[in-house]
């Protein structure tokens, strides 16, 4: 139906994860994470048709969290 569906890995030219994200309902809502290039997590949350919806976390690079932010689409 052409729409994405199911788990997406990114990576960088480094061969390290830059991201994963997870389609569903058609590619209306989607839950990713993201990676700095060394590896370790950068943010996670979830989009909902294209925006941010619900909380979204933020980390430093050595895994400290660092900011919380709440959206509604």
């Amino acid at each position: 139906d052409g729409y994405p569906e199911g788990e997406f890995i990114y990576y960088y030219d480094n061969g390290l994860k830059k991201a994963v994200s997870v389609f569903t309902e058609k590619a209306q809502k989607v839950s990713t994470t993201t990676y700095y290039r060394s590896g370790i997590k950068m943010s996670e949350g979830n989009y909902m048709n294209k925006l941010k919806d619900g909380e979204w976390k933020y980390y430093t690079e050595e895994n400290i969290l660092i900011s919380v932010e709440h959206y509604f689409k």
